[in-house]
């Protein structure tokens, strides 16, 4: 990562005569506005120095922690990385006991229909959220029963409600997604089994909280009006310019993703980019989208430098302000390709837009959202081994995503062996 020092050190630099920027969408973009003008950048950053620093650094849970301009574009870059991981979460919970269940069947009297009920409710199927609750009422453990079927029945208002732990800590969530205070405590937990129950061979069989990543993504989401807007609302972000930002704020008004913020800016076609890739989940769509944004974004950011004030191509370099800019589009537009079921555009957008020099390292290139984008992208396109890899580079600054970790390991170890012990993946 990027230390302060360089930072700290451009925004020293004296003033800059400010360089015309031209009308294309490129010479009119956010990089061409600091170059040009690096006071600019300095009287956006000054308020909040260290937030900016480590928004640049893509340390989203300092950049979140002030109450400025920074720290509203933190929390939104947060609830997108959990969007991800819940995602995630709830797929690997559902692949886990459809997997389990071909091969030997779910362990009697266990707890696991409850929480892959509750993965498959927050992922927004609730036909099968329902079938596996009906599942933890007829043959789950204890807990399990009485919680799915309260909550089945609706009957949650009772007093003896908290004493059940499972039903207990769903009301937790729901009251913090109604913005109850605890949420540290939660989050503190949820690094942690949440619920035991006695294995097969003795050993105790673990359970990780469900709806985690969920919850933290309608607490952190900001409400759109919150995002700053100008130079403060596009700066370090997927987005080329203020107009492409002020265009999806009515989205996000009505619900849209935070995590595809601008992936389909009117700019992208003022470059000739095709906002869409296609109704098939084609790769190859997606690796040609990313060869023709770089036709664009290399011969230009070389003119850029070329043409741009010492100072402002201190701050071009230093900061990689492109590098970052290129990574930021392509997760946004991989995010757009999540959502429209296609995993296998997203993998190839994610892997595109990763700093090879430094593959497992958070940096201004390498944001969290890319790892849980690759996580997510790998497990749906049957790439286990390599979901785990993505998400130990994140459960070491994020510990609440251990959950999630753990339950992609489980389907990676069921994944390899058949009832005989026999290797299954390829």
């Amino acid at each position: 990562m990027l230390t302060a020092l360089p930072f700290l050190a451009l925004l020293g630099c004296e003033p800059a005569p400010v360089q015309e920027v031209h009308e294309g969408p490129l010479d009119s973009s956010w990089i061409a506005q600091i170059v040009a003008d690096p006071a600019a950048f300095s009287a956006v950053v000054d308020a909040d120095r260290s937030g900016w620093i480590a928004l640049h650094g893509n340390d989203l849970p300092t950049a979140s922690g002030g109450d400025g301009p920074a720290a509203a574009r933190g929390l939104a870059a947060l609830s997108a990385l959990h969007i991800t991981l819940g995602r995630l979460g709830s797929a690997a919970w559902q692949s886990t006991a459809a997997t389990w269940e071909a091969r030997s069947g779910l362990p009697e009297g266990s707890a696991m229909p409850w929480f892959v009920a509750l993965a498959a409710k927050d992922a927004g199927e609730a036909s099968l959220a329902g079938a596996w609750l009906e599942r933890a009422v007829e043959g789950g453990s204890p807990d399990a029963s009485a919680a799915a079927d309260a909550l089945r029945q609706g009957d949650t208002g009772r007093p003896d409600v908290r004493e059940n732990p499972l039903l207990g800590l769903y009301l937790r969530h729901m009251e913090l997604r109604d913005g109850a205070e605890g949420m540290a405590d939660v989050t503190a937990a949820a690094a942690r089994p949440v619920y035991e129950e006695p294995g097969e061979s003795g050993d105790a069989r673990a359970f990780y909280d469900p709806q985690i990543h969920w919850t933290l993504a309608e607490v952190y989401r900001p409400e759109p009006a919150a995002l700053p807007s100008g130079l403060a609302g596009v700066m370090f972000s997927p987005c080329l310019s203020e107009v492409d930002l002020e265009a999806d704020r009515q989205r996000l008004s009505e619900g849209g993703s935070l995590g595809t913020l601008c992936a389909r800016g009117e700019s992208w076609a003022a470059l000739g980019l095709d906002t869409e890739l296609g109704a098939e989940d084609d790769p190859e769509s997606a690796r040609a989208y990313v060869r023709a944004l770089d036709r664009q974004l290399d011969p230009w950011a070389k003119a850029l430098s070329d043409g741009a004030s010492p100072e402002g191509r201190e701050l071009l370099e230093q900061l990689g302000l492109v590098p970052l800019f290129r990574s930021q589009a392509l997760l946004s537009r991989a995010r757009l390709a999540l959502e429209a079921e296609h995993p296998r555009q997203a993998l190839a957008l994610a892997q595109l837009a990763l700093d090879l020099e430094h593959p497992r390292d958070l940096s201004p290139v390498n944001a969290p959202g890319l790892f849980a984008v690759l996580a997510e992208s790998n497990l749906l396109t049957g790439h286990t081994r390599e979901a785990l890899d993505a998400l130990q580079v994140l459960v070491e600054v994020f510990p609440e995503a251990t959950g999630v970790d753990e339950v992609v390991g489980d389907l990676a170890i069921l994944k390899v062996m058949d009832r005989h012990g026999d290797s299954k993946e390829h």
